[in-house]
């Protein structure tokens, strides 16, 4: 049971000694069944007033039609409400989370015209083209002003999982080094973005394991409240606390974004329909109607590396490829694109890309051929290593070569200087490489 918990995002602050797994009272299955059971007892023994203190008390919400009071559930042994339930890491961390308070905390931190100066770092960096490309707009003046008054920041979750990453180089590089914020909130923010870091791109690349997260998890809370940010620790700060748990039963910690994806797809359609009387069944008209139609695509189930949008080139660059090849390609054998699935992201032309064991390179074309996928790229030459600060620097060159792309790893972050390039080197892709 992944659970969102939308109602959770506001008030209530952690309590400050509860900061550690070890330290909360973590209630097993059965006690929570026995407590449900006293609830359904006291419903129909109790006045309504004093039901309702105790409803509160118990941290329970009774219905006759409960699944915890059904049964045959309970004789199959189905009903672990404990053991089943999971907390969504998108909606802890990243949506509405505390990943937003973090961003929230520094912006405010950070005098005079923080958000202005966060929007003017923000320009000098290019994102992977399928990720948003608006995001320094978040952080201009007028928004700035708007957090201020509403006492946080807001964006959508994957405008957050795209800016941390520079978000953080900025903290490390920039704004600790010149102490223009305090160093304890410095160190608060980065333990929320490792947090991050551990459950979606370690869960990706296979850095992740239970202690890591359990360990970072208490880490962040013992850090803001070092910070003396517990006014601003919201529940979900709490939550964090059962991640590592939750990861160590499940091996896996899924998120609620295609969920959430398939809401909007929903909205769509539910916003237009005004005819109420057969609401419910146009809509479900309408719904179907454009999976059908998404479902019949060419390669909507595709696996693996694949082309996006393929297609037969022009003749000039067919006759590049048959240069580089050395011999002359039949057209029906050759396909090309400018988008192109990788093993575990998707890359685009012009976007700067990893490879095995340690290359940088610019995307030009993807090419298909006899089976074997490969992209047209321009290498960068390896500059200088900045590790601690999650980055590397190259300069470009004139070299052009076909790369196969199960060597490429995966788009990077970077900005452009000239002919220097810096990237972001996630640490995950380091683990994986040093290993």
């Amino acid at each position: 049971m992944v659970a969102a918990d939308d109602d959770c995002e506001e008030g209530q602050d952690v309590v400050g000694h509860q900061l550690k797994l070890s330290q909360l009272l973590v209630h097993s299955d059965n006690e929570i069944l026995q407590s449900f059971d006293r609830l359904q007892q006291n419903y129909f023994s109790m006045p309504k007033s004093q039901f309702e203190i105790w409803q509160k008390a118990s941290g329970l919400t009774y219905s006759r039609n409960a699944l915890l009071l059904d049964m045959d559930l309970r004789r199959s042994n189905l009903l672990q409400p404990a053991s089943q339930y999971l907390h969504d890491w998108m909606h802890c961390l990243v949506s509405a989370g505390i990943v937003q308070v973090a961003i929230y905390v520094l912006g405010s931190n950070l005098k005079p015209h923080g958000w202005q100066v966060i929007c003017d770092y923000m320009q000098l960096w290019q994102w992977p083209h399928h990720l948003p490309k608006h995001l320094d707009t978040l952080f201009n003046t007028k928004h700035g002003k708007k957090y201020d008054t509403a006492k946080k920041f807001q964006c959508q979750a994957s405008e957050a999982l795209g800016m941390l990453p520079v978000l953080v180089h900025l903290v490390k590089s920039f704004l600790l080094p010149n102490e223009l914020v305090c160093p304890r909130i410095c160190k608060a923010f980065l333990a929320c973005a490792h947090i991050v870091d551990l459950v979606h791109l370690g869960q990706i690349w296979n850095a992740c394991n239970p202690g890591a997260l359990q360990q970072a998890a208490e880490m962040c809370l013992q850090s803001w409240v070092d910070a003396n940010l517990q006014e601003y620790m919201i529940k979900k700060f709490h939550w964090a606390l059962h991640l590592g748990p939750a990861f160590q039963r499940f091996q896996k910690l899924p998120s609620c974004f295609a969920m959430e994806r398939k809401h909007r797809f929903i909205c769509k359609f539910a916003s237009n329909v005004c005819n109420t009387a057969v609401y419910e069944h146009t809509l479900l008209q309408e719904c179907l109607a454009e999976e059908l139609f998404h479902l019949k695509q060419p390669g909507v189930f595709a696996d693996g590396i694949y082309l996006v949008d393929a297609h037969q080139p022009k003749k000039q660059f067919h006759s590049l490829i048959e240069k580089i090849f050395g011999h002359v390609i039949p057209t029906d054998n050759l396909q090309v694109a400018s988008k192109c699935q990788m093993q575990k992201s998707m890359c685009s032309k012009q976007d700067i890309v990893l490879a095995k064991p340690f290359q940088a390179m610019e995307a030009l074309a993807f090419v298909s051929y006899n089976g074997n996928v490969f992209a047209l790229v321009q290498l960068l030459e390896f500059a200088e290593d900045a590790e601690h600060l999650g980055a590397c620097f190259w300069t470009q060159s004139e070299k052009q070569c076909l790369v196969p792309v199960h060597e490429m790893l995966l788009p990077l972050i970077y900005n452009k200087d000239k002919d220097k390039v810096k990237t972001l080197i996630p640490w995950q892709v380091r683990h994986v490489l040093k290993k």
